[in-house]
C-alpha cells in the first residue's frame, strides 16, 4: 500500500500529521494521540497497525510536557476536518492520549476508543498524582461543556485504579452516562498493555473500527509478570510514584505473597523512607501557636477597623451590573459576602478607585485583556451600594483620580456626599484640602492622611503647580527633582494633625506597581519617612498587587506600627500573579492608647458566574459552605487552593493549605519576630456529633476532669499539618478545661520512658495516651516487641500515678495507617498482625489496672475504605487539619467504651486516699 504524508499543522506546540491511502481510497480515518512521554513526532501510538490494515490516518503529537493545552478543540476541527469529510471517523489513545480521543473526539463527533484516560494537567488529577508532572496550567473546557460525540463510546479502565476510577465516575460518566465501560482486572492504569500481553489489543481495536461487539480473554499471569517486571526496573531508576501504580496492582491480587512481590515492595519501602527523611529535613512543617484565651479577650475589648483595597468598577463588571428589567447599575452583589465584617468593625475604609462624572461621559473602558490601560467613569449607583456595604470612609487619592478630568474629580465628591460616604484624598479647594480628617471612633481620636502617587496621564508637576496643589496630596519618588520640597509638605501635614493629639494617626496612600507581590524602593522610601513623621498604621494599595503586612516600632517611643504594603485590588477578574485574589484587613487598637497591636487577614477571591458581576467571597466561607461548595466546580477549587496558599504565605508570611482555612488570619505584633510577622491560629471547630456519646467513657472523663494532658507522636503534635493535634475538635466540646500536650513527631514509646522527668511535672485530672505508631512504623529497626511496648507504657503511667494519684487514664491504640504502601518496611500483613498484637497488650494492661482503654482504628479503617482519605489525610499517616483531625476525634469518640461510672467513682475514691 501506498501512503501519502501531508502535515496539516507544524509548531512548537504540536505537530498533525495525515495518512492517505492512496493505493486503496478509505472510508474510514483513524485519529491517534502520543501518550504523555511523547514528543514532536510524524508516527506514534497505533500507528504501524492502522497503517497496515489501509485505514487513512491523522496522528497528532505534543510537544513533551504540554499536555496538548495549546490545541483548542476548535483549532483542531479546523485543522483535521477537511480531511476528515465523507469518511467514518475514529478517535483512539490510551491514557493522555485517550482523554485527546475523548476530548477532540467530541468536537468531530467521532467513535471514541479510550484505554484508560486520565490529564495530569487538570488540577484535579494534578492533585491525586501528587503533582508528578511539571503542568503549565489547565486551559481545556470541562469536558461536560465540550460538544459531545453522538458515535459510539468506548473506555476501558481497571475501577480498582483510584486516579483512573476517580476521572471516570467525576468526569467521563457526567458527560457520556451511556457509553461502554469495561473494567480490566489487575491492569492498573495500562489496560492497553494489559491487552496487549494477553495477544487481545489488536483484536479489540480492529473490532471496535469495524463497529463489531467487543470480546476478549484476559492473560492474569502474563499482566501481573509485566506489572512485576516493569516496578523492579522503575524502583531501581528511582521512579517511585510510577512504580507504586504497578505495585499497588500486585499487592492487591493474588500475588501479594509472592516472595519476588515482597522483595520489590521492601524495596520501594527503603527508598521511599530515604526519599521521605530527604524531604523532610529540607521542609518541616510549622507548629503554628493557638490563639490564647488573653489574646481573645484582648480583641473583644479593642476598636475595630476594616479596610480593603481599590475599590472599581471595569467595563466588565459595569456592562455586567446592568439590570435590563430595571434599567440599573447594580452593585450590592460585589459586597454581599463581605459586608458582614465591615458592619461588625467600628470603622470601615476603602480606596474609591475612580471617577463618579455622570452618565453624560462613557462608563468605565479599557482593560479587558486588550493591553488597553483602564479609563474608569463608575455608575453613580456605584457609591451607592459601596455606602451599603458597610464602608464608612473612602479616599479619593488614587492613579484613576483624573481618569474623567478635574470636572469628574468635583462631581465624584458631590455623590459620596449625597450618598453619606465620608471621604478625603481629593478636595474642590484649598479651604476644604486644610480641614483636619480626625474622626472620634469609640471614644478615640483618630487622624486620617491620605496620598497618592500622580494621576494616569498626568505628571507629577501637574499636582505641583500652585493652581492644583488642592486637588489632592501627592508623592514622587526619591529620584524625582521634587521630591524634598514633597517631603516637607508630608511632613508638615503631620505635624498639623499631632497638634490635635489624635491617639492614632492612619495613612492611607495609593502606590506600587500593579502586579509584582513585594514592594519597590519608592514604597519602602515613605514608609520610613510616615514612621519617622508619627503614623500609627500605614494601609497601602494600588491595583492588583497583593503585598505582606509589616510591624515596625516608632523611633520616639518604640510602639507598634501596623504596615500594609498593598491589599490588592478588591475584585479582579485577572488571575496573571494571583490577581483575582485581595484581602480585608482588620485592625485591633488598645482602646486605651489607640495603638495598634493586632490584625486579622481575610483572604478574598473574586468570582462570577459567565456575564454576571464580579464578587469578592472569603475563601473560609468557599470551604466551608454547602452552598458556596456547591456552586463551585473542582477545577476552581482546586485554583483556590492554590490562591489560598499565595495568599497566606504572602501576607502572613506562612503557606497555609486550605485544610488549615479560617475565618480570620491573627497576627500579633508582639508576638512578631524575625522569623514571624506574628501568625496565631484559631481554635479549631467542635467535634459536631459529641453531645450523642454523652453515655461514653472519654466522654465523662472529660467531662469532670478540669485539666487533661495528650501524650503522643507527631499525629498528637499535628507535625505534618501546622500544629493541629487529632484531640482539637473533642475538647474544644469541654471550654472548661485546660488542655496540655507533650508530644513529639517520631517519638515511640521509648522516648517517653526517657522523658518522665519532664512529663511528671504536669500536673492535670486525666491523660490520654496515644503512643505506639512509630513503635510499630520502625519496627525491623528498632525490633519494640509488644511487651516490651506496653512495658514502657506501664511505665510512663505508673510514673504519673507516684506524682498524681488522682490522676485517670485513657490508653488509646497505635493508630492504623492508610493504603497498602506507607513509610514502613513491614508489609501490610505484618503491620495488621503487630498492631493486632500490640493493641490486644495494651488493652489486657488497661483493664489490669484499671483505666480506659480505646482502639479506634476499626473505624479508622472503614472510612479509609469508603471515604475518599486523600482529602483528609497529608499522606499514609497524619490527617489533616480539618475534616482529618476531625475524623480522629470521631473515630476516639465512636469506639470509646460505654459508661458504667467506674471510672468517676475511682478518681474520687483516689483522690481522698
Amino acid at each position: 500500500m501506498t501512503y501519502s504524508k501531508k502535515i496539516l499543522a507544524s509548531n512548537k506546540n504540536y505537530k498533525i500529521t495525515y495518512y492517505c491511502n492512496e493505493s486503496v481510497k478509505s472510508s474510514k480515518c483513524i485519529v491517534t494521540f502520543g501518550e504523555i512521554s511523547s514528543n514532536l513526532d510524524e508516527e506514534g501510538f497505533g500507528s504501524s497497525v492502522i497503517l497496515k490494515e489501509g485505514m487513512d490516518h491523522i496522528y497528532v503529537a505534543q510537544k513533551r510536557g504540554t499536555q496538548y493545552q495549546f490545541l483548542t478543540a476548535d483549532k483542531f476541527c479546523s485543522i483535521v476536518e477537511p480531511s476528515l469529510v465523507n469518511k467514518e471517523v475514529y478517535t483512539y489513545g490510551s491514557s493522555l492520549g485517550a482523554y485527546c480521543a475523548i476530548y477532540y473526539g467530541g468536537a468531530i463527533d467521532a467513535h471514541i476508543l479510550a484505554m484508560s484516560p486520565r490529564i495530569p494537567a487538570h488540577p484535579i488529577i494534578d492533585k491525586l498524582m501528587d503533582q508528578r508532572f511539571k503542568n503549565r496550567g489547565f486551559k481545556h473546557e470541562e469536558l461536560e461543556s465540550t460538544e459531545r460525540t453522538s458515535g459510539r463510546i468506548c473506555v476501558f479502565y481497571d475501577r480498582n485504579n483510584y486516579i483512573d476510577n476517580h476521572y471516570v465516575d467525576f468526569f467521563l460518566r457526567p458527560a457520556y452516562p451511556a457509553a461502554e465501560y469495561l473494567h480490566i482486572q489487575n491492569s492498573g492504569h495500562y489496560t492497553a498493555r494489559a491487552l496487549l500481553v494477553s495477544g487481545e489489543l489488536k483484536p479489540v481495536v480492529l473490532d471496535f473500527f469495524n463497529n463489531k461487539n467487543i470480546s476478549f480473554t484476559l492473560s492474569n499471569d502474563k499482566i501481573l509478570e509485566w506489572h512485576l517486571d516493569t516496578a523492579k526496573r522503575r524502583v531501581k531508576r528511582g521512579k517511585l510514584a510510577h512504580a507504586l501504580e504497578n505495585i499497588e496492582v500486585l499487592l492487591s491480587s493474588d500475588s501479594t505473597n509472592n516472595e519476588e512481590v515482597q522483595r520489590i515492595v521492601a524495596e520501594y519501602k527503603k527508598k521511599l523512607n530515604a526519599k521521605e527523611t530527604s524531604d523532610h529535613k529540607k521542609a518541616d512543617s510549622k507548629l503554628y501557636p493557638q490563639i490564647s484565651s488573653n489574646e481573645l479577650a484582648q480583641l473583644d475589648s479593642a476598636v475595630s477597623l476594616s479596610f480593603v483595597g481599590d475599590l472599581t468598577a471595569s467595563e466588565r463588571q459595569t456592562s455586567n451590573a446592568y439590570n435590563k428589567k430595571t434599567g440599573k447599575y447594580e452593585f450590592d452583589n460585589m459586597f454581599s459576602h463581605v459586608s458582614k465584617y465591615m458592619e461588625r468593625s467600628d470603622f470601615s475604609m476603602g480606596i474609591f478607585g475612580g471617577p463618579t462624572a455622570g452618565e453624560t461621559l462613557e462608563y468605565s473602558t479599557g482593560g479587558r485583556g486588550d493591553e488597553s490601560s483602564p479609563r474608569y467613569n463608575f455608575p453613580d449607583s456605584f457609591a451607592d451600594a459601596v455606602k451599603r456595604s458597610g464602608i464608612d470612609f473612602v479616599t479619593t487619592a488614587h492613579r484613576h483620580l483624573l481618569d474623567a478630568g478635574t470636572k469628574g474629580a468635583m462631581r465624584t465628591l458631590d455623590i459620596l456626599d449625597k450618598v453619606g460616604l465620608k471621604h478625603s484624598g481629593s478636595f474642590r479647594n484649598v479651604k476644604e484640602k486644610a480641614e483636619l480628617p480626625i474622626y472620634s471612633i469609640k471614644g478615640l481620636k483618630i487622624a486620617i492622611l491620605t496620598f497618592t502617587v500622580c494621576s494616569n496621564g498626568y505628571r507629577s508637576s501637574f499636582f505641583l503647580k500652585e493652581e492644583n496643589k488642592h486637588l489632592t496630596s501627592i508623592l514622587v519618588s526619591p529620584s524625582n527633582k521634587n521630591f524634598e520640597s514633597v517631603k516637607t509638605d508630608v511632613i508638615s501635614k503631620f505635624e498639623e494633625v499631632k497638634k490635635e493629639a489624635p491617639d492614632s494617626i492612619i495613612v492611607l496612600s495609593h502606590m506600587a506597581q500593579t502586579t509584582p507581590q513585594a514592594s519597590d524602593k519608592m514604597q519602602r522610601a515613605w514608609f520610613d519617612i510616615f514612621v519617622d513623621a508619627g503614623a500609627d498604621v500605614i494601609l497601602n494599595s494600588n491595583g492588583n498587587a497583593m503585598q505582606p503586612y509589616e510591624w515596625r516600632t516608632k523611633p520616639n517611643d518604640n510602639s507598634n506600627v501596623m504596615v500594609l504594603h498593598s491589599s490588592g485590588g478588591f475584585v479582579n477578574f485577572d488571575a496573571e500573579k494571583n490577581g483575582e485574589a485581595s484581602v480585608l484587613t482588620q485592625l485591633y487598637l488598645d482602646p486605651n492608647t489607640g495603638k495598634p497591636f493586632a490584625l486579622a487577614c481575610i483572604p478574598l477571591w473574586h468570582h462570577a458566574y459567565i456575564d454576571d458581576i464580579y464578587s469578592a467571597i472569603p475563601i473560609n466561607e468557599i470551604v466551608n459552605s454547602p452552598e458556596l461548595r456547591h456552586r463551585t466546580t473542582m477545577c476552581e477549587y482546586e485554583r483556590l487552593k492554590d490562591v489560598h496558599e499565595a495568599v497566606t504565605e504572602t501576607m502572613l508570611g506562612e503557606t497555609l493549605s486550605v485544610d488549615q482555612t479560617q475565618d480570620k488570619y491573627y497576627i500579633f505584633a508582639n508576638r512578631a519576630s524575625d522569623n514571624s510577622r506574628g501568625y496565631v491560629r484559631n481554635p479549631v471547630s467542635t467535634l459536631k456529633e459529641v453531645k450523642d456519646f454523652k453515655n461514653k467513657e472519654i466522654y465523662q472523663l472529660l467531662s469532670n476532669a478540669k485539666s487533661v494532658c495528650f501524650l503522643g507522636d507527631s499525629i498528637t503534635e499535628g507535625t505534618k499539618n501546622g500544629g493541629y493535634g487529632w484531640f482539637e475538635p473533642l475538647v474544644e466540646c469541654f471550654p472548661h478545661l485546660k488542655v496540655e500536650r507533650f508530644a513529639k513527631g517520631g517519638a515511640n514509646s521509648g522516648y517517653f520512658v526517657n522523658q518522665l522527668e519532664n512529663i511528671t511535672k504536669i500536673n492535670t485530672d486525666l491523660y490520654i495516651l496515644a503512643i505506639g505508631t512509630n513503635d510499630l512504623k520502625h519496627q525491623k529497626s528498632d525490633e519494640t516487641t509488644a511487651d516490651k511496648y506496653v512495658d514502657n507504657i506501664r511505665q510512663v503511667v505508673e510514673s504519673i500515678r507516684l506524682k498524681n494519684k488522682s490522676a485517670s487514664f485513657i490508653l488509646i491504640s497505635p493508630w492504623t495507617s492508610n493504603y497498602n504502601i506507607s513509610a514502613t518496611e513491614l508489609s501490610k500483613k505484618e503491620h495488621s498482625i503487630l498492631l493486632e498484637d500490640f493493641s490486644g497488650n495494651l488493652k489486657r494492661y488497661a483493664e489490669s489496672a484499671g483505666d480506659v482503654f480505646i482502639d479506634p482504628n476499626r473505624i479508622l479503617n472503614e472510612n479509609f475504605k469508603t471515604g475518599n482519605p486523600r482529602i483528609w489525610m497529608k499522606d499514609s499517616t497524619h490527617p489533616d487539619a480539618n475534616r482529618g483531625i476531625n475524623h480522629y476525634s470521631s473515630a476516639v469518640m465512636q469506639a470509646s467504651p460505654q459508661s458504667n461510672g467506674r471510672f468517676v467513682v475511682l478518681k474520687h475514691l483516689l483522690s481522698r486516699k
